[in-house]
């Protein structure tokens, strides 16, 4: 690999890990267009999954004192860890481009549906009965094509949780599942010839993390929520143009 090509990576990852600590998503669907250019995408999910890793862990660690606040969580990580294990053993066979295409459908219509009603909650009865499902769901996107977000992030929003259990409710979510990715991608020797450049990347993105979330601290509810919806509307417009392109 070359010096351009670990430029790349380690500044790919930079930027995601700010967008990662001031919206805690984000980290895949920034880093792995970018370095996919360069790399094929198999390289580029397998370069990316370590930092995003790390940085679930330090942001889980930040809000910690939130845990009493957040809801439904162990129900909703019980149901995503066998979950990843078959998305990544069975959610192979689906073509990739359908699974892009359901979750940018129900991206743009969350996104749209949170900007008609600002307020939209889950009742708490149905919130318990359905986490489950939300966690099975998460687990098998991210085992299959290693993109959960779509799914994390409205979910959590419902609730209507203050931004700390929010940040870590996303974080436990995506660090779960995605170790789970990780433990399965190694099994079948998907970091061979790659834990060199991945440990390089871990760096930059923990440094670009630790910036995000200082800057994530100084903003208001409205404004955070706001962001959350731009970030999940750039997914949406990234899983559009793999489909495309």
């Amino acid at each position: 690999m070359t010096g351009v090509e670990v430029l790349i990576v380690v500044g790919a990852t930079l930027l995601a890990g700010f967008v990662k600590g001031v919206t805690g998503m984000g980290h895949p669907l920034v880093a792995v267009p970018i370095v996919s250019l360069f790399l094929s995408v198999e390289e580029a999910v397998v370069l990316v999954a370590l930092p995003n890793l790390l940085s679930n862990l330090v942001l889980c660690i930040e809000t910690r004192a939130s845990i009493p606040e957040t809801r439904d969580l162990p129900r909703f990580l019980a149901a995503g860890v066998p979950a990843a294990v078959v998305g990544v053993w069975v959610l192979l066979a689906v073509p990739p481009d359908a699974l892009r295409a359901v979750l940018a459908v129900a991206i743009f219509v969350f996104v749209v549906q949170k900007i008609r009603q600002p307020d939209l909650m889950i009742p708490p009865a149905t919130a318990t009965r359905f986490a489950p499902v939300a966690g099975a769901a998460t687990g098998l996107f991210q085992g299959g094509i290693g993109i959960s977000g779509p799914i994390v992030a409205p979910w959590f929003q419902c609730y209507r949780l203050a931004q700390a259990p929010y940040i870590f409710s996303i974080a436990a979510a995506f660090g779960v599942t995605g170790a789970v990715q990780i433990v399965v991608l190694a099994l079948r020797g998907g970091f061979d010839g790659r834990v060199g450049l991945a440990v390089l990347a871990i760096p930059s993105s923990l440094a670009a993390i630790w910036v995000g979330s200082r800057v994530r601290r100084r903003l208001s509810g409205p404004t955070f929520d706001r962001l959350v919806l731009v970030v999940l509307s750039a997914s949406g417009l990234a899983l559009i143009a793999r489909l495309v392109t």
